[in-house]
Formats: structure tokens, C-alpha cells, sequence
């Protein structure tokens, strides 16, 4: 199989280059697999590059039409800044409101500034948080078997575990699909640490590669980020690495010059799994109904695309 230009010789980093759309996913050229990343990032964007909700989005072939553009850009803006409070709240409690000595703190501010999350919402989160009659918010990820057998996470912040549970069993009930125990599917997947980052020339590429690899990082990723105000396409990468090994990676990146969007945690399945078209489809519709959920933050699948 012939490599893309800079395809390290060393099983350091691999580099998938992005060459069709398909529907509301991408596969790479390559490894002929869907990319599995969180929706709401891209989402506020006008473009998904996973099949998930603060990094999947609505994706599609770059000359496509997007309908109800003002309306889902609003939706989705919407659901940015709760997850945005949300996790004010959650750095607040953990290390206190100081961001100079909360490094959590100052990652989730330096989200909402690329956001436009305004001050009074930032104060009126750090206010919540200290308000100890105000529920805590906690990380919960829900597990399913989707139709055909394929696996379904769901990761959500709630501060009603009984409502978002009861949430998540609906639709399950609604499309005849199965909540799992615990650990059930999540050893299918593996969890690994995401920088996002803007790529002002596309010349630097090769040179990123190669310092990725310098990092620790375990692979590279080619994107395209979408502005419906500009209606303009911007070439991104996300570099993946070990979770233990996130803040090292991104400063080091920093160091040489490169701007950080975000970074987070995602979960990438270890293979995929085939289904029929009828429940593909179906599986799909179920985890688009999971990401237009308030509660939700991601949603990753092993589902292999038709």
C-alpha cells in the first residue's frame, strides 16, 4: 500500500490523509476507518468529522448546502456554553477559582474565550460553584449495544444522575437497543488524549509530523475546520497521544510554535464492527438523538461505515 507523503518508516506516529466525505463522516484513504472524535467543538463550526457530541460536529462534503444554518449554529452554541459552565463548575471545585493556580481552570476559560463565552456567564459559573447548595456536576459514561452488536458510549456531565439516566433509557427503549453494565464495552475502545491545532500554512505539515513523533504523540491527523459566518475552510490537525501524556505533548507543541485550539480526552475504538444497512442507519439516528441531548458531551461508536 502506497504511503502518504510523510508516513514515518518507525511505527512512532501513523498519518491518515483525509481524501472523501461520506455523509456525515470521513474515511481516511488509507486505513479505509471513521475517525472517532467528539461533536460539539466543530458543531458551532457547521462541520462533524466524527460520529459523536465539545469536539463531534455536522459534517458533510465540503461543497454541500447546509440547511437551517443560522438555527442549528445557534442550537449548537447554546449546548457549547452549557458544557462550558459546566466544566467552570467542575475546575472550581477541584482547584479553587484562582486560574493562575488551576491549570483546569485555565484551560476551560481559554475554551470560552474562543467561544465568546461572555464574562457575566463566567462569573455567574464560578458563583454557582461556590454556592455550596448548588449540585455538583459529574462525568458519567453510559454504555450501549446498538443494533448488529455494535458498541455505543455515550459520555455525559450531569448534576441529576436519575435524569440523564432516564434520559439515556428512553431512546434506548424508543430504537430497541440495550443499555450494558459497566466495563462491558468500554475495554472495546481505548481512551487517548486529543490536541487540536490550527495550521496557519500548510507547508508546516511534514515538520509536524515529525515533531509529534519528537513529543510522544502516537499519531497525526489531517482535518478541515468549517466557519459558517465566513463560510471558509481552515486546516487543522489532531494529534493523538497517551491520556498520561497530554500535557507534555501539547507543551512541548506549544514551545515550537504551534497554536493549541483544544485538548481533551476522546475514546477510539481498537477495530470495528460491521452491520446492515437498516441497522446502520437506525444506530446512527440513535446517536444523533444522544448528541441533541443537554446532558451530552460525546458520543463514540465502533461502528464501521457503510
Amino acid at each position: 500500500m502506497e504511503r502518504p507523503v510523510g508516513f514515518l518508516s518507525v511505527p512512532l506516529i501513523t498519518y491518515h490523509q483525509r481524501d472523501y466525505y461520506v455523509g456525515k463522516k470521513y474515511n481516511c484513504k488509507y486505513c479505509k476507518t471513521v475517525l472517532i472524535r467528539p461533536s460539539y467543538l466543530f458543531e458551532a463550526n457547521g462541520r462533524r468529522s466524527i460520529r459523536n457530541s465539545l469536539f463531534l460536529l455536522t459534517m458533510g462534503r465540503r461543497s454541500e448546502k447546509i440547511k437551517g444554518r443560522k438555527e442549528a449554529q445557534d442550537k449548537m452554541k447554546t449546548k457549547i456554553f452549557s458544557i462550558i459552565g459546566k466544566k467552570i463548575v467542575v475546575a472550581v471545585r477541584k482547584g479553587g477559582g484562582d486560574a493562575s493556580s488551576n491549570k483546569e481552570l485555565q484551560d476551560v476559560l481559554e475554551l470560552a474565550r474562543r467561544y465568546n463565552y461572555s464574562k457575566e456567564n463566567i462569573q455567574r459559573s464560578i458563583a454557582k460553584a461556590v454556592n455550596p447548595q448548588e449540585s455538583n456536576y459529574k462525568q458519567v459514561v453510559f454504555e450501549l449495544y446498538g443494533l448488529g452488536g455494535v458498541g455505543i458510549l455515550v459520555e455525559t456531565w450531569t448534576d441529576n444522575l436519575n435524569r440523564t439516566s432516564g434520559d439515556i433509557r428512553a431512546v434506548a427503549n424508543k430504537y430497541g437497543i440495550k443499555l450494558a453494565e459497566p466495563g462491558s464495552l468500554t475495554f472495546k475502545f481505548c481512551k487517548k488524549g486529543r490536541i487540536l491545532l490550527r495550521n496557519e500554512e500548510e507547508s508546516v505539515e511534514d515538520q509536524l509530523i515529525l515533531d509529534v513523533a519528537e513529543a510522544g504523540g502516537e499519531d497525526c491527523v489531517k482535518d478541515w475546520q468549517h466557519n459558517l459566518d465566513t463560510e471558509s475552510d481552515t486546516v487543522v490537525f489532531q494529534i493523538f497521544c497517551d491520556p498520561k501524556n497530554l500535557e507534555g505533548v501539547a507543551s512541548f507543541l506549544q514551545s515550537k510554535g504551534y497554536s493549541i485550539l483544544e485538548k481533551d480526552f476522546v475514546y477510539v475504538p481498537l477495530s470495528f464492527m460491521d452491520c446492515d444497512k437498516d441497522s446502520y442507519a437506525t444506530n446512527y439516528k440513535i446517536m444523533e438523538t444522544f448528541e441533541e441531548m443537554d446532558d451530552v458531551e460525546a458520543v463514540y461508536t465502533d461502528m464501521k461505515d457503510n
